[in-house]
């Protein structure tokens, strides 16, 4: 018994050990209380963990539980780091890809301490027509066949510019190939 708390207590202290910090998320038409995100997963001291940097699941409406992605949207989903770091993860899958040359690069997930004390992790794009912005949201806007999504209609990107404005650009991007 000892033993079996013991074993409780370290594994309750590994998860303490790290967190999750928001980076973005991508909302939809279809059943819009259902929300996608994309999180950091960071060490105590603002540093990615480099075995799992990101995390991404569903909350569906008002439920605090989070969802992992299922079939279909998992297979779009599947992350490619192109770079790991403990203070910068670049990134992309198909989703990202089928948002069009705006996000062709991936992006850029970046972690660390701000002047005071406190850990912050941001997703960049570097985009060649407006420069680097800090995303926030992709909004895609779903076509349906009795109910089931079948295209995009197009995305909406929102996020920051270089200067701090809020930047919002609607894409006109279908997923049909």
């Amino acid at each position: 018994m000892k033993k079996m708390m013991i074993a409780l207590l370290a594994c309750f202290s590994l998860n303490l050990s790290a967190s999750t910090h928001e980076l973005f998320l991508v909302k939809k038409n279809f059943n819009p209380e259902n929300i996608l995100h994309f999180d950091a997963n960071l060490t105590d001291d603002c540093k990615f963990k480099l075995d799992n940097p990101l995390h991404i699941y569903w909350i569906l409406g008002n439920s605090p539980v989070k969802h992992a992605p299922g079939f279909p949207e998992s297979s779009f989903l599947v992350t490619e780091y192109i770079e790991k770091t403990e203070d910068r993860v670049i990134f992309t899958n198909d989703a990202i890809k089928k948002v069009g040359t705006l996000l062709r690069n991936g992006l850029t997930a970046t972690a660390g301490m701000t002047v005071d004390g406190k850990c912050e992790a941001k997703v960049l794009a570097d985009t060649n027509e407006y420069g680097i912005l800090t995303l926030t949201s992709i909004f895609g806007d779903l076509k349906t066949f009795f109910g089931i999504p079948y295209k995009v209609n197009h995305f909406v990107i929102e996020g920051l510019d270089e200067h701090g404005e809020v930047f919002k650009k609607k894409i006109n991007k279908s997923l049909e190939k």
